[in-house]
């Protein structure tokens, strides 16, 4: 038996099927290995929690004043959703690799509303990865800090979690918009859209992240939020189920 080829028993086609597969397996460890070189993995449901919602009581609670605006005008003011650089993300994968400085987090992603994880990819002007969890038929979303690994949680008061996420033109505010989407709101919530905005202390990482403003209304949905400028905010709503007629507001929020 001296000198036995292991693979001599298998037909020569079988044979390079089975050392090619073994030889994909070794590449995908050692590259793996390569990528996590001094880095642990870390559970994201143990690592430190800033709760936001914990601290919403000392924001300014007192209403907005909207005006209500053209679709032109609307359609003219700043935009400014959060630009993500997803290139770190494995595209397409079950679980989502994210890398931190320090380690690195596998989050499961069925695509459901039961136990699964979305990566919306790393903020550079936070410093942060967005990433969001849907669980039992809520979402909720979460800035994962790169540096630190310490992770803060926005929980919107609607199952279907945070519907806008943005930063004002300097980054010195960051919006977050959320609604129902019907007038039969009252069967389940007690309003029906919220804006939630927040003081961004620059170079304090997460904890540079302050309540400053919270609105809540009872009379629409939002179907779309920008900024105008660094004080001033524009909506697109409807006020019954119809997504086809909507209102164009915009109003001061500092």
């Amino acid at each position: 038996m001296d000198g036995l080829n292991p693979f001599s028993f298998l037909p020569f086609k079988q044979c390079k099927l089975s050392m090619k597969k073994l030889f994909l397996q070794i590449s995908i460890l050692f590259l793996s290995c390569l990528t996590m070189q001094g880095q642990k993995k870390l559970d994201f449901n143990q690592i430190p929690t800033i709760w936001l919602s914990d601290t919403l009581a000392i924001a300014d609670t007192t209403d907005l004043i909207f005006e209500t605006i053209s679709e032109k005008e609307f359609n003219a003011n700043y935009k400014t959703p959060i630009q993500t650089d997803s290139t770190i993300q494995k595209e397409s994968s079950n679980p989502y690799l994210i890398k931190t400085k320090n380690a690195y987090y596998e989050l499961d992603s069925t695509h459901t509303y039961t136990n699964s994880y979305n990566y919306f990819g790393f903020i550079p002007d936070l410093g942060c990865h967005l990433v969001g969890f849907c669980g039992y038929g809520t979402c909720d979303d979460y800035l994962l800090d790169h540096e630190t690994d310490v992770k803060m949680s926005f929980s919107a008061a609607f199952d279907a979690g945070i519907l806008a996420f943005l930063l004002s033109p300097s980054n010195d505010f960051l919006l977050i918009g959320s609604s129902y989407d019907g007038p039969d709101y009252d069967n389940y919530y007690d309003f029906r859209a919220e804006i939630l905005l927040y003081k961004i202390e620059k170079g304090k990482g997460l904890r540079g992240i302050k309540p400053y403003r919270f609105f809540k209304t009872e009379d629409w949905s939002i179907e779309d939020v920008l900024w105008i400028d660094d004080g001033s905010i524009a909506l697109k709503v409807y006020e019954g189920e119809s997504r086809e007629a909507f209102k164009y507001l915009k109003a001061r929020v500092k």
